[in-house]
């Protein structure tokens, strides 16, 4: 979420009475922009212990269009995926549940063929532990994000 940082303790809110519980608890309101990007899954999830990811981003773009964490894009032949991350993090790109690309790095792009639902899950190194992401897994790294899904579309064609 862009420009927004928020805590939630109790797990059990909801996000559709989010902003009454909040009244309730005699605490401010979640700005209603807030709500909409988490209603709509236009976000991620950072476990900044281990790493601050401020500055973490993963969109898709097609020269025209660009989408980001809740978004929905039509398939094309420009269509790329493009990740970006404060720190140096292992990469894995995860389509409807299964990793396809994996790389290390502060930046990551794919060009997307097919689609699906895809996420990006970060980690970050250290030794003795096991990042799980998708159907696979990475010694010596640590979960650090894992974001919301971009869903890619088949292309809607005219009928002519």
């Amino acid at each position: 979420l862009v420009g927004s940082e928020m805590c939630i303790r109790d797990s059990r809110w909801k996000v559709m009475d989010a902003g009454l519980a909040a009244q309730q608890a005699g605490m401010q309101p979640l700005p209603e922009s807030l709500l909409d990007a988490i209603r709509e899954g236009r976000g991620f999830i950072a476990f900044n212990m281990i790493g601050d990811a401020e500055g973490f981003a993963f969109v898709a773009e097609d020269g025209v269009r660009q989408v980001t964490m809740g978004g929905r894009i039509a398939l094309s032949p420009t269509l790329k995926f493009r990740a970006e991350s404060p720190l140096l993090c292992r990469f894995a790109l995860v389509r409807d549940g299964k990793t396809i690309a994996a790389e290390e790095g502060r930046t990551f792009e794919y060009e997307v063929e097919d689609p699906g639902k895809y996420r990006i899950e970060a980690a970050l190194p250290m030794p003795g532990e096991i990042a799980y992401s998708g159907d696979g897994a990475a010694r010596n790294m640590a979960p650090w994000v894992k974001t919301n899904p971009i869903e890619v579309i088949e292309q809607e064609w005219p009928t002519p």
